[in-house]
């Protein structure tokens, strides 16, 4: 696998979660305001790991070679 590819199976994460996200935002406007705080947890964590994804895509899109 090359670092290139490796970055394109990062970026296609990041998509997934940024949808979850997508996802997430839109049942937050009619849930039921006690399980606002809850779904709010999970986008904090889903952005979180939408970020990481997007920057280790973009190092390894930047690095030359094969990765072992």
């Amino acid at each position: 696998m090359t670092y290139q590819e490796w970055s394109e199976d990062y970026i296609k994460s990041a998509e997934i979660l940024e949808e979850k996200i997508k996802n997430l935002k839109s049942f937050r406007k009619t849930a039921p305001a006690k399980m606002l705080k809850e779904i709010d947890a999970r986008i904090y964590i889903l952005y979180g790991m939408y970020t990481d994804c997007k920057k280790i895509a973009e190092m390894l899109y930047f690095r030359k070679g094969v990765a072992y």
